[in-house]
């Protein structure tokens, strides 16, 4: 019999690493908790698995960003897109975006899971891996049943605490603390931010195109993102706001105030107030409501409206320059307070994680020898567009050449 090597997780990264390691001619077993592997792989890019970025710099990603990017310069974009190839899955550009030729999540569970299949390894589902204790040689890893299983070298490739109902519920972390890791703090990341400003009510359900910046309590902007942003009676949401959410979890951990506030007429152009302003001029004769249609979603207008104090059946002859004025820097200016998030049931991903100080250039535990860590489990994490996906690819990868390398030395 081969080396035996586990892999806790059944997920993006531990079934690249699964296949890599069976390649090379590891005895592979998969724990996997849920009935089937590669379940939160179906909700991605919703459904059509954006799979990674053309764009791709370190201003894409959060937390031991250096370290991260040693670890893609072993496992590229490029070598993800060889791996996807070698298994029968095509990638295309769409607009920098990378999705599989199909646009869908099921074509890449089925590739992957195929090339699983042909290469035998085992994979056993239903089955939550919930304590690692190290013997003199190798690992034994007990699951919630009670039974145990013995391996030379261990990956563990669970995720994080975001999306738990598609088994990612923080077990990994769990058992990298048992053996002795240490944890940067973990927040839900790319997720809806909570508010209870009583404009939402108005606003459920609308989708806009705007900027969303974000502010401390001191009024400072920390930073902005520019894209669909989606409310309903209780959130923020969209892309926008996914961007900057973990900027905003971070410090309300830390007990600070934040808020938003969403420009409208992002890219205008400079003579564009000058255009709003005019239109006193051309439509005197409608009320304020007929006055501002068509610039802004209904509900946002008449939120905004309202906000300025004026009264949407007021003729617009009524209207002051400095009523315009108001209305037009709202526009550009609409504040929401932010008392939360949605939570990790409703985030994409978690921010924090184990230190990548504390795992060597093969992402081999410093803390225990042939223990390796990929994916979400790390303290890295990326922004919308395929970054966390191409992240788990890439530790998956080098993780599985890490544990190769550690077997064959005969430890």
């Amino acid at each position: 019999m081969g080396k035996r090597l586990a892999i806790i997780g059944g997920g993006a990264s531990g079934s690249v690493a699964a296949i890599i390691a069976a390649r090379e001619g590891l005895s592979v077993t998969v724990f996997e908790g849920n009935s089937a592997i590669l379940k939160k792989i179906h909700a991605t890019g919703n459904g059509r698995c954006n799979l990674g970025n053309s764009y791709f710099e370190k201003d894409c990603y959060y937390g031991d960003v250096d370290r991260a990017f040693n670890v893609f310069d072993r496992f590229s974009k490029e070598d993800t897109f060889r791996f996807f190839n070698s298994i029968g899955l095509f990638i295309k550009d769409i607009r920098g975006y990378l999705y599989p030729l199909s646009e869908s999540a099921k074509s890449v569970v089925e590739a992957l899971s195929g090339e699983i299949k042909s290469l035998s390894i085992n994979v056993i589902t239903n089955a939550k891996i919930v304590r690692i204790d190290r013997l003199n040689k190798g690992f034994k890893l007990t699951d919630s049943e009670g039974k145990s299983h013995e391996f030379d070298a261990c990956i563990i490739t669970t995720g994080g605490n975001a999306a738990p109902s598609t088994g990612s519920d923080g077990v990994g972390i769990k058992l990298a603390l048992s053996m002795g890791h240490t944890i940067v703090p973990t927040v839900p990341g790319l997720v809806p931010l909570k508010s209870s400003d009583e404009k939402l009510k108005s606003l459920a359900g609308v989708r806009a195109t705007g900027t969303v910046g974000l502010y401390d309590e001191d009024d400072n902007l920390l930073c902005k993102e520019t894209g669909e942003i989606q409310f309903t009676d209780s959130t923020v949401s969209g892309i926008p706001v996914f961007q900057i959410s973990r900027v905003a979890n971070y410090l309300m951990n830390e007990g600070k105030n934040v808020y938003l506030k969403v420009d409208f007429f992002p890219g205008a152009e400079e003579n564009f107030r000058d255009s709003f302003l005019l239109r006193k001029l051309m439509l005197h004769e409608r009320n304020i409501r007929e006055f501002f249609t068509g610039i802004l979603n209904d509900k946002i207008m008449e939120v905004i409206i309202k906000k300025a104090n004026l009264d949407l059946n007021s003729p617009c002859e009524e209207l002051k320059n400095e009523d315009l004025e108001r209305v037009y820097d709202l526009c550009r200016n609409l504040t929401f307070s932010i008392k939360g998030n949605a939570g990790y049931d409703k985030a994409q991903v978690t921010a924090g994680g184990i230190s990548m100080n504390e795992l060597d250039h093969n992402l081999q535990s410093l803390k225990c020898e042939g223990l390796f860590l990929a994916g979400e489990i790390i303290n890295v994490d990326g922004k919308c567009g395929g970054y966390n996906l191409q992240w788990a690819f890439s530790s998956g990868a080098v993780a599985a050449e890490g544990a190769l390398n550690y077997l064959k030395q005969g430890r």
